[in-house]
Formats: structure tokens, sequence, C-alpha cells
């Protein structure tokens, strides 16, 4: 039978060979009315979908809080979680809390994102317990403790590409995207990227100016993934 981790490797595997034949494909994060946020991730094959948001990870910083969704494509960037939220969105899946926005879906998209999704079952509750242990661990102090943070996250969700260098960049990047979110007005958009968020939109109702994100930098070689839908 395979071994957890075995199982975990092949479905990254999948994933990330589909989404590194693809550019980057951005992701807008909407600031709304009273905390409550959404996304809109714009698919490589035109479709787009849109993702609910409005809960938030605590974390270490003079802003103290992020978005739970921008929170995970930190997570899984810094550690190449190529089966976590943001790959499975890119991959064709879909999950919790999203639905297709628009484009012109493929034949039978809805039974082709729930088998993506269902392959990526494993991967996706792995990245929910990094993005938890990260931003709890920031809380802690931050010390990079890599024993504690490995007993954190528990034998059954680590990785190799769980490194100090990664977690470090984790935790600066959590705390800069905080601050960008945090400086956005009421219908306001941050435009991040996946798999690398290396450039930042934000817009006061249509005005786009562009910024470098220089708080991203090149992350480690990701490990892979799941197929297209």
């Amino acid at each position: 039978m395979e071994s957890n981790s075995a199982c975990l490797a092949r479905i990254r595997r999948g994933i990330h060979r589909f989404v590194m034949r693809k550019s980057s494909i951005p992701i807008d994060f909407h600031n709304g009315p009273r905390g409550r946020y959404h996304s809109v991730l714009h698919r490589a094959d035109g479709v787009s979908v849109r993702l609910e948001g409005g809960s938030y990870n605590r974390i270490r910083g003079e802003v103290g809080r992020v978005p739970h969704d921008i929170a995970h494509l930190i997570v899984e960037d810094a550690f190449g979680l190529g089966g976590g939220l943001w790959g499975t969105l890119a991959a064709g899946g879909i999950v919790q809390n999203a639905m297709f926005a628009s484009g012109r879906k493929p034949p039978h998209a809805e039974r082709r994102a729930r088998a993506i999704t269902d392959r990526a079952g494993e991967s996706l509750r792995q990245a929910e317990i990094l993005v938890r242990a990260v931003c709890d661990e920031s809380l802690d102090g931050g010390r990079r403790d890599m024993h504690g943070f490995r007993a954190r996250v528990g034998a059954r969700w680590w990785s190799p590409s769980i490194t100090s260098d990664a977690l470090g960049r984790a935790r600066a990047d959590l705390r800069e995207a905080a601050k960008r979110w945090d400086a956005l007005e009421e219908g306001s958009i941050l435009r991040l990227t996946w798999p690398r968020a290396a450039r930042v939109v934000s817009s006061r109702r249509g005005d786009t100016a562009n910024s470098t994100d220089k708080g991203h930098r090149q992350p480690p070689a990701r490990p892979p993934g799941a197929p297209a839908a």
C-alpha cells in the first residue's frame, strides 16, 4: 500500500507539472466592506474562479493579521506546495467556497474539478496545517526553531521543502502582505500571482498602479502537483 508521504509527493508532482507549464496565474484579492474579501483566480484556459474569503490569520507584526487566503498563497509558494489551495484551483479543481465565475468551461468541468480536488485531498490538508503552523510560529516569536516547528507540524505533514530559509521567507512575506492589505482602501484590489507571488497591483476603483513586490524572492525548486482540467 502506498504510504502517506508517497501519496503526497505523487499528487504534488502531478499538479506541479501542470502549473509549471503555464505562465504565472493572476489572482485578484478584492477588499470589501467590514473586513470581508474575496479573490478571483484567472486560469490559463480563460476560466475565472471566485473564492469567498473573510477569515484572517493572526501573525506577528505591526498589523497583526493577514487574510487567510493570502496566507495560503504565501506559505504554499514558500514551501513549494503545488497541491495546496492555489495549485489545485489553478489546475482546474474546485473547493468549498469557490465557484466558476466567468469564461467558457471545458466539457465535464464540474466532474473533472471534483476529481482533481479529490486527488489533492491530502495535499490540501497539509497546506491548512502548514498555514496555521507558520502563523502560530510567528506569534510565538519566530525564532526559526526548526525542531519545534517540525513538532508543531507533525511527521505526517512534514516535507523536505520545509527549510529554515523557506520558513523565514514565509514569515517576512506574511508581514509584508499584511501591511499592503491594511493600506488598501475599501473596494481596492491586491493582485498577486501563482506560482510565484512576485507582482502586486493595487487599484482604487479602476485606477491601477503597478509596484514590484520586493518582499517575494525566487522560491526554492517547487515540488509537484495534478493534471489539467
